[in-house]
């Protein structure tokens, strides 16, 4: 019905929001067709461009948020690369044997540590090329361009990623991605049964040599073979990485037996707990990490969460119970490495994050009225999440950008008694400080070590770090 008043037409409310509506419709089909216009080429540089785009404010973070790369910065503070304290590749003895994600990452601090847009870009560009080998199987998957494109795109936005993505301790869960999402692609697009069985033997090699959670590979590739009509290209790929898997537990199950940190201890209560973390943390906002949800979070925010994780599920059921299945053990896969272990992280959830988003790209293509706005309602608030967690890295990089160079300063001309005891401002967050003090041996060439010490409030110390990480004299 339209309206003419005054020499002016006016939509009726109706009206208008059909035609609203109607312009979204169309907008969307015509994205959707220049997407289908593209080569492969093509569509793959437009993604790889626009994940990098949309992750500019990890890439131009300043500072670093964490212990660790301090830490590794420390090792590779020497003269010449081929000084560097390489990792044994035969090390098998120690409970951490990373050799391809430590002896990498030497390299990379030693040429990129003092330059943080370099490391945070290296790991920016890595993570759109992940998402783009996601969105390439999403499309051999039967999951639409557009949909496989977006869902690829929200992808580096889930916490999970974005926290990956952002702090450059976790280099060995880029390379078990790659590794995983490199080995799928191997086998969907050669039907040689023994490039499978090639590729299977090293991604998951590579993947071992990098993290310990590539013992998700085989399981992956098992859920793949059950629910892909058991084709024999998956089968004989569980077997080539199923052997390099056992044989790897074989030379290290006694060490891997023995954790060197409370938080790899192993308990048969623990995978439940650590299931619903990781399938609910996305839904709560204020959590920068996954670990500790039920002890941290509000009685209220987690029944909410498990009630919209119950309902996101009946919808997918609602669509399609095989691959609501799917769904379920897939997520079970990517998990199974660090399920039983008592600490829940956002790096551990990035393979699982991956197999998520992709196939709820699937489900959304599927379903219909509520389904698909409840699915966009879930999707809107893991970009949220993601953008928090993006701010929070950001916030903390910053502080440290400040506060690592001022504590070497204060170090450096101290003239008393050692260590330094330092106090943080009541407004000051001090888990900030906490990781930027632990275990660093050496910053900028001055050695910290157990020179310095975190003091209480009330108690004396003889500096006083603000929010901002400037360290001032005590009043």
């Amino acid at each position: 019905m339209v309206i003419t008043t005054l020499g002016l037409t006016v939509n009726h409310p109706s009206h208008a929001k059909k035609d609203t509506s109607h312009r979204l419709q169309s907008r969307v089909k015509n994205t959707s067709d220049v997407l289908s216009r593209l080569s492969p080429l093509q569509l793959a540089l437009w993604l790889f461009t626009a994940a990098v785009l949309v992750q500019l404010p990890l890439l131009f973070n300043a500072g670093y948020f964490s212990h660790d790369e301090l830490q590794w910065a420390s090792r590779a503070d020497v003269s010449h690369w081929q000084d560097l304290p390489w990792n044994h590749w035969l090390g098998f003895g120690v409970y951490q044997y990373r050799p391809l994600t430590f002896n990498l990452w030497l390299l990379i601090s030693y040429g990129c540590f003092d330059h943080p847009y370099f490391f945070h870009g290296l790991f920016v560009f890595w993570g759109a090329f992940n998402a783009v080998l996601l969105m390439i199987i999403g499309r051999y998957c039967a999951v639409g361009v557009h949909y496989a494109f977006v869902g690829a795109l929200l992808f580096v936005l889930n916490p999970y990623a974005v926290y990956v993505h952002g702090w450059v301790a976790t280099l060995a869960d880029l390379l078990v991605m790659s590794s995983t999402l490199l080995l799928l692609l191997v086998i969907l697009k050669s039907s040689n049964l023994l490039y499978a069985v090639i590729a299977s033997t090293v991604f998951t090699l590579i993947g071992l040599l990098s993290k310990e959670s590539a013992f998700a590979i085989p399981a992956i590739l098992g859920v793949i073979w059950l629910f892909d009509h058991r084709r024999s290209r998956w089968l004989l790929s569980v077997l080539a990485s199923s052997s390099v898997t056992l044989l790897y537990l074989y030379i290290r199950f006694e060490t891997l037996m023995q954790p060197d940190a409370a938080q790899y201890a192993m308990n048969p209560l623990n995978p439940p707990l650590r299931w619903l973390e990781y399938h609910w943390y996305w839904l709560i906002l204020n959590s920068i990490e996954p670990h500790s949800l039920f002890e941290r979070v509000a009685h209220h925010k987690l029944i909410l969460a498990g009630v919209t994780f119950i309902l996101l599920l009946w919808a997918c059921w609602r669509t399609e119970k095989k691959c609501t299945l799917l769904l379920l053990a897939a997520g079970l896969a990517t998990l199974l490495p660090v399920l039983p272990i008592s600490y829940s992280s956002g790096q551990y959830g990035y393979l699982f994050s991956a197999a998520v988003v992709m196939l709820m790209s699937y489900f959304f293509q599927k379903s219909k009225g509520w389904k698909k706005h409840l699915m966009l309602f879930v999707a809107l608030i893991s970009i949220l999440h993601g953008l928090k967690v993006m701010r929070e890295i950001r916030i903390v990089g910053e502080v440290q950008n400040t506060f690592s160079p001022a504590l070497a300063k204060r170090v450096a001309n101290h003239q008393g008694q050692f260590p330094i005891h330092l106090k943080v401002a009541e407004d000051a967050k001090k888990y900030i400080f906490v990781r930027l003090t632990k275990d660093i041996h050496s910053y900028q060439a001055v050695s910290i070590g157990d020179r310095v010490k975190l003091v209480e409030q009330g108690e004396d110390a003889d500096y006083v770090i603000l929010a901002d990480g400037r360290i001032i004299n005590r009043d």
